[in-house]
């Protein structure tokens, strides 16, 4: 990549950044910001109670005589000393915000974590670029880089929300770098596999996509076993082996140190029936989350889409002349970023109805469309096609992200939460009655509730637990406030 390909990157990203500037470090609202929320909740625990206090766990309740065992999020397998554990991704996610926050000497905030986001969002953006510079020349790599940042999912996801399964992806592009240097070399001997290893095991640390990155790699290593030698294939299998053993280890081991190896395979287990394809689709059935993550690409990455939907016709034109431009390394292009991800579609469906779940495909949506454009731009009569088409899919791209997240400002938690901070005493219990109280107001109101459904349930659980008094809140019918009243262990 050349300094000036760079150059307009990084100009391309700061234009990103201003065009979300108004939507940053606003009252935590809605689509999936509460996914910020609930990271800042464990991180906020993290840095208040020691990380090590946890075994490197993420507690979800905080540490206030009153809160624990509080039955917000659920209880069971993940709860211990009172405290409930969030375990159901590796985390490496949440160990690199904390440690950000650590290097400011700053409490967590939702300003800080979506500044992150954007730092990763422009690793991210060099890595869609360095991938697609690996086997694609000309204005390919530049147009990829810069879809990545205007497509309406990665600029939400990778600004205002957070949470580590989003992070996933930048680890997981630059792994898909040091794989196509690995497997794409054309020599006898692998190349790079130390930071391949390396690599996969940061995205394994990050998040399950990487157990699905390694089966790939796995495929890859069995598909080209003859070019190498034994010494060599040993050595790649022994990596692939390491990267996903250590960082399983690792997890296993703190979560289970917080919440037994009992609890955690239960919680897992739990996990897995919920998400997964052939369990948790529920009375919906598959065809209706199906429905429900493509409207998801839809929503994340609808003028791609349009792009390669128009390009249909010409590739299969080219198909049946037998003459397809495929460019050399595309098809391990497309089995690395790919791949992965139609494997973890395909084996937790019900998952994928979290609309960031799309982000993952940013890699391959935007790197294929970066090539149709190309392609086009070598006509002779479309030789400005390429900027063209670019800046009016970017601008489609951030006009429809403006359309979808305008709004999601307006919020009722941060003026809940806050209500609750000034009626609420430390010594007394919270009781939350009504919908279920979202991570947002709970990160404002900096309390974890027990969800109850009568004083009479509440006075009982001050009973059992030796607390003295509590104050149950439920929502206002009328506007953003609440109602309340203080609850004593004796009427």
């Amino acid at each position: 990549m050349s300094r000036s390909t760079l150059f307009l990157l990084f100009l391309a990203f700061g234009v990103s950044v201003l065009l979300r500037a108004p939507m940053l470090n606003r009252p935590l609202s809605g689509h999936h910001e509460f996914c910020t929320a609930f990271s800042l909740i464990i991180l906020e625990n993290w840095q208040r109670d020691g990380l090590l206090t946890h075994s490197g766990a993420p507690p979800l309740t905080s540490n206030a005589p009153g809160d624990r065992g509080a039955t917000w999020m659920g209880a069971g397998s993940a709860l211990n000393n009172g405290r409930y554990y969030y375990l159901s991704h590796p985390p490496l996610g949440l160990y690199l915000p904390h440690l950000w926050f650590r290097i400011w000497n700053t409490s967590p905030s939702a300003w800080g974590l979506q500044v992150f986001g954007l730092l990763l969002h422009g690793l991210f953006a060099v890595g869609v670029m360095r991938m697609m510079a690996w086997f694609a020349k000309g204005d390919a790599p530049l147009i990829a880089g810069v879809l990545v940042l205007f497509m309406p999912a990665p600029l939400w996801f990778l600004g205002n929300v957070y949470m580590s399964d989003i992070m996933v992806v930048v680890p997981w592009v630059w792994h898909v770098v040091a794989a196509q240097r690995l497997f794409g070399d054309v020599g006898n001997r692998p190349r790079g596999m130390v930071a391949f290893a390396l690599g996969l095991g940061i995205v394994v640390y990050t998040g399950w996509l990487g157990i699905l990155a390694a089966v790939v790699d796995l495929g890859l290593t069995l598909y080209r076993w003859k070019r190498w030698s034994g010494r060599d294939r040993t050595r790649l299998v022994m990596g692939i082996a390491l990267a996903v053993f250590i960082p399983m280890v690792l997890t296993a081991w703190a979560y289970s140190d917080a919440v037994g190896q009992v609890g955690l395979v239960d919680y897992l287990q739990g996990r897995f029936r919920q998400r997964s394809t052939a369990l948790g689709v529920g009375e919906e059935g598959a065809l209706y989350h199906l429905g429900h993550l493509l409207m998801n690409y839809r929503t994340g990455f609808l003028p791609v889409l349009l792009v390669l939907i128009a390009a249909v016709p010409f590739a299969l034109r080219a198909l049946r002349s037998g003459t397809p431009r495929i460019p050399p390394g595309a098809m391990l292009f497309t089995v690395l970023t790919a791949g992965p991800v139609v494997l973890e579609h395909a084996l937790l469906l019900e998952y994928a109805d979290h609309d960031f779940v799309a982000l993952k495909g940013a890699p391959f949506l935007c790197g294929t469309a970066a090539l149709v454009l190309a392609a086009v731009g070598k006509q002779p009569w479309a030789r400005w096609f390429p900027v063209s088409g670019l800046l009016l899919i970017s601008a489609l791209g951030a006009g429809y992200f403006w359309h979808l997240n305008a709004d999601a400002g307006t919020s009722v938690h941060k003026d809940r939460g806050l209500i609750i901070t000034r009626q609420i005493l430390p010594e007394q219990v919270l009781f939350w009655t009504g919908p279920p109280a979202e991570p947002q107001m709970v990160w404002y109101a900096k309390r974890t509730p027990w969800s109850v459904s009568s004083v009479d349930e509440a006075r009982a659980i001050l009973v059992r637990t030796g607390q003295a008094q509590g104050v149950l809140f439920s929502p206002d019918p009328g506007g953003h406030g609440l109602q309340w009243t203080v609850v004593d262990a004796l009427p």
